[in-house]
């Protein structure tokens, strides 16, 4: 049974973020499948990894179209991107050295995910659709 089960509530009406926020669910998800299952160190570190990489590319996305939008939050939104990144590496980091935090770290996920969707995004979502963006 996965973690997070995505809803219309968490769409923002603008495509590409919807699939990249579906994606992400996705791969929180399976890491928490993994857990469940009891999949080994490899595995689950390199579904960390990719899950990593594919916040990075996200957030990219996110912020050009923020940017080119000259959305007036962009620099605090950007930061609070910078500052997720910095927490879910220090999390990847404490599992690589050992430290079984799959449990903490996929809570840590959802929760922020979610809540990032449901406030964050939706505000800038607000915008951007204002600005035709769809």
């Amino acid at each position: 049974m996965p973690l997070i089960k995505w809803t219309d509530n968490y769409s923002i009406n603008i495509k590409e973020m919807d699939e990249q926020h579906k994606k992400l669910v996705g791969i929180i998800n399976d890491i928490w499948e993994a857990k469940q299952i009891d999949k080994d160190f490899e595995v689950l570190e390199k579904t960390f990894t990719d899950l990593i990489e594919y916040i990075e590319f996200h957030f990219g996305n996110e912020e050009r179209l923020l940017e080119q939008h000259n959305y007036d939050y962009f620099d605090v939104h950007r930061l609070e991107h910078k500052i997720i990144i910095e927490e879910i590496s220090n999390l990847h980091k404490k599992y690589c050295s050992g430290n079984n935090i799959v449990a903490e770290m996929v809570h840590f996920l959802s929760s922020w995910l979610t809540g990032h969707i449901l406030d964050k995004d939706k505000k800038y979502a607000v915008f951007l659709n204002s600005k035709g963006v769809k």
